[in-house]
């Protein structure tokens, strides 16, 4: 078929060296490599000449041209084919015998890029950069064996990472988790994202050894656990330890399924509940330390202006609720059942600074137990001192537990009209 379309349907015989002139082919026919090679699309054939359909004789002119270039040229051996000066369009090509009549040679592949250009003014305004001498300056390159070595590793990598589509559905996740300031703060609740790589590098030494929970084993250390030098044992983590790391994140901020999440991660249910149980439990571990009661002179040197008539404040109290699934057995949703929240719950009592740093946090108790009662049970009232003020809000009862200890309650400002009046109870009525 080359053979037709190079007008050489006559007696050429076609060998694994034969070529021809790249003039001869569209800028459509050409395709970069990834080393910015030029090379032809496989479906690519040859479709510009300078030839005529008709039987018409060449100019004398045009075989004087032609006979010049050959006789100057110093091997006239590779030669293509022309006629007259139109291009053949694809959908009108000539037949066999109208290509063997026009066949005569132009131009040898020795000539320099000059003398073929010379042949074709008509279409030298039309010449792209993918036309350039591949022998000029311009179209050069300094890529050595090691460069290409080097394209081609990278090639396969990026082959094999777009092939893995659940590991390629994770890095996005945590790119655009951690893309910004606003993005870690949606998605984690952490303020920056410097506060949570802090976070996550003060962790990261002891979370390589983790021993994931199960419910059908035994707990207790493991000898892993104990030896620095001692690598865990089992195969190697799906997720890496940051993106366990987010995954708990994400589902404490944002409350997502974990069949959501198992999406997200490419990760079975199973593997997203023994992370979150696993690192929860860690998590609490290794970071209670950081919740620490601080002394009422740290209080005075950070007390915000908004506290300066109640410079004893030491801590803020409320109690929060955690939605849970409702229980399976009666007597466990009757105790979980919140009528505040009207739902099953899990409640707790937290305490802050005047600056918000967290300073206590109790244990979990039902959804069902008062507020006065977790105040009472949970230890807070151990971490008080004499002239300490409490502040809470209108709904704790706990004025005769807080005398008790020789501290005072405080009751923020409560909208009467258009004035507020502040309420501090010291005694009971």
């Amino acid at each position: 078929m080359w053979k037709i379309f190079c007008r050489r349907a006559d007696q050429f015989e076609v060998s694994s060296n034969s070529t021809i002139c790249c003039q001869h082919f569209k800028v459509d026919d050409f395709k970069r490599t990834l080393t910015k090679r030029r090379v032809l699309k496989p479906t690519a054939f040859p479709s510009i000449f300078q030839s005529t359909t008709g039987h018409e004789e060449p100019r004398e002119r045009d075989i004087r041209a032609v006979k010049r270039r050959l006789f100057s040229s110093r091997e006239a051996t590779c030669t293509c084919i022309v006629t007259k000066h139109r291009k053949i369009q694809v959908n009108k090509s000539p037949t066999r015998e109208q290509l063997q009549h026009n066949v005569f040679q132009d131009h040898s592949y020795c000539f320099s890029e000059g003398a073929v250009n010379n042949v074709h003014d008509e279409r030298s305004n039309e010449m792209t950069e993918d036309h350039q001498n591949p022998n000029e300056k311009g179209t050069q390159t300094e890529l050595t064996g090691s460069d290409l070595d080097h394209v081609m590793l990278e090639v396969d990598r990026l082959t094999k990472e777009i092939g893995d589509k659940p590991k390629l559905k994770r890095k996005i996740f945590v790119e655009d988790v951690t893309k910004n300031d606003a993005t870690v703060n949606f998605y984690t609740g952490i303020s920056t994202l410097k506060c949570l790589m802090a976070i996550f590098h003060f962790i990261q030494p002891l979370a390589s050894k983790l021993k994931y929970w199960d419910s059908g084993k035994r707990g207790g250390t493991k000898n892993y656990q104990r030896s620095a030098n001692t690598k865990k044992p089992g195969k190697k983590r799906t997720l890496s330890l940051f993106e366990e790391f987010l995954l708990t994140l994400v589902r404490l901020r944002l409350g997502l399924l974990r069949t959501h999440l198992s999406h997200i991660f490419g990760i079975s249910e199973s593997q997203v509940s023994k992370i979150f149980v696993t690192w929860v439990t860690f998590l609490a571990h290794e970071l209670k330390q950081l919740i620490v009661w601080p002394t009422r002179q740290q209080l005075k040197d950070k007390l915000p202006q908004e506290f300066n008539k109640f410079p004893n404040t030491t801590v803020i109290i409320d109690c929060t609720e955690i939605f849970i699934e409702k229980p399976t057995l009666p007597s466990a949703q009757k105790t979980t059942w919140s009528e505040y929240k009207g739902h099953n719950t899990m409640k707790t009592l937290v305490g802050i600074t005047p600056t918000g740093t967290f300073s206590y946090i109790s244990n979990f108790w039902s959804g069902s137990t008062s507020d006065r009662k977790i105040t009472q049970g949970s230890g807070f009232l151990d971490m008080l001192h004499k002239g300490d003020e409490v502040m809470a809000d209108k709904g704790f009862n706990v004025q005769d537990l807080l005398l008790k200890k020789k501290a005072k309650l405080n009751i923020p400002p409560l909208a009467k009209g258009k004035v507020l009046v502040f309420l501090k109870v010291g005694v009971i009525k």
